[in-house]
């Protein structure tokens, strides 16, 4: 884990480039910032209103449309159909800007989700400290696990890095950290020791067999994971081996197997069954 785990996006980063989209989604990102760091109250309004979202703060709208895009990242592929093309590269042509293009997306994710104007406020707006489960809101037990515990605030990269952004610059430890005490408490620490707990379980985690680990390549956690893009974080033994599902989303392996699984996604779980009757025998 990191404090601020700006590598997030770069997975999905690899999924747009391989859908032909990412360039455009990065430009889109890019002209975004422009005006909501403009000061210009009308142009920001104007945007907010071609997105199909109320009247918010630039960091908390920001916040909002990151929300609403991460939903096609982490949903399921199956090999009939690929859900960050259908619900955003689909959306990018040449008739229209790609910052248009990335507002016509997000307008059509609210308009399926039947979100309506106060939905997206409730849902939004950090200074109402709302957690209504309701709408979807089922994040508070994460927000607390990274306030207390680990961090991996889910950021934009420092313009410093090199990495391209695939969200907004507003959306930093500024958007995340004061949340912390206002849902949790003045006596929450900022910024939490990610380092210690990674220390402490990581630790653990090396001498403990009769574990199996699975990663999906377009996972966006997956650098948090045992096998992030720079390389195994713990040793791959038979005692506890580590299956990457090529393909697969975030935890795409929970669900219910059906026929139009990914192959490496069915495999997954047959060398899964597999290793636990061993384990059981």
């Amino acid at each position: 884990y990191r404090l601020q785990n700006y590598q997030l996006d770069q997975s999905w980063g690899k999924h747009l480039q391989a859908l032909g989209c990412a360039k455009e989604v990065a430009k889109a990102v890019k002209d975004l910032d422009a005006i909501l760091l403009s000061g210009n109250a009308t142009a920001i309004r104007n945007i907010q209103a071609e997105f199909g979202i109320p009247a918010l703060t630039p960091r908390d709208f920001a916040g909002l449309v990151t929300s609403l895009i991460s939903a096609a990242a982490m949903a399921p592929n199956y090999v009939d159909q690929d859900y960050t093309r259908t619900t955003v590269c689909s959306f990018f042509n040449s008739t229209q800007s790609s910052l248009s293009s990335y507002a016509t997306a997000v307008a059509s994710m609210i308009q399926s989700q039947g979100y309506s104007q106060n939905d997206l406020t409730q849902i939004a707006d950090t200074n109402l400290n709302l957690d209504n489960y309701a709408l979807g809101q089922v994040g508070r037990v994460w927000y607390y696990q990274g306030c207390a515990w680990y961090g991996n605030w889910q950021v934009a990269p420092p313009t410093s890095c090199g990495l391209t952004p695939y969200r907004s610059q507003l959306v930093d430890l500024t958007y995340f950290q004061p949340n912390c005490k206002r849902k949790f408490g003045s006596n929450m620490v900022t910024p939490v020791n990610s380092a210690g707990f990674n220390r402490k379980w990581m630790g653990r985690l090396r001498g403990v067999s009769n574990i199996y680990y699975t990663v999906g390549s377009l996972d966006l956690w997956r650098g948090s994971s045992v096998l992030t893009w720079e390389g195994l974080a713990l040793p791959n033994t038979t005692a506890s081996p580590i299956f990457l599902i090529e393909g697969g989303s975030h935890t795409q392996d929970l669900s219910r197997g059906n026929s139009r699984d990914l192959p490496s996604l069915t495999t997954s779980r047959i060398v899964g069954d597999r290793q636990v009757m061993k384990w059981i025998a």
